[in-house]
């Protein structure tokens, strides 16, 4: 299976020039919300922030799954496959994967 971490998926973003880096300090109170708003809305690029004002050594990210195309990266599929996999994917996680036990944990 596919690595699913959050760190593969900024690199994949990254790389398909998906991903703005900011390593200017931002002040997450003041301005943050707006870059990330306007980043997305005019260039429809995903954010991370590597220099909170306030919080040494955080990072934050966002917009990383605001569109289906930032979806088809993270779930390593065609944009016209992205309901179809997710759709399969959640149901096999609701699935009883202890062949239908009745306690099973997913069952409590």
């Amino acid at each position: 299976m596919r690595d699913q971490s959050i760190r593969t998926h900024l690199a994949n973003l990254e790389q398909q020039g998906e991903l703005i880096q900011f390593t200017a300090e931002i002040d997450p109170d003041e301005n943050m919300s707006a870059v990330s708003h306007q980043s997305f809305a005019e260039l429809g690029k995903s954010c991370l922030f590597e220099n909170i004002k306030d919080h040494p050594g955080w990072r934050a990210v966002s917009q990383v799954t605001a569109n289906r195309k930032k979806w088809a990266i993270a779930l390593g599929v065609a944009e016209d496959e992205v309901v179809a996999t997710l759709t399969e994917r959640i149901r096999r996680a609701g699935s009883d994967r202890r062949g239908g036990q009745p306690d099973a944990p997913c069952k409590r």
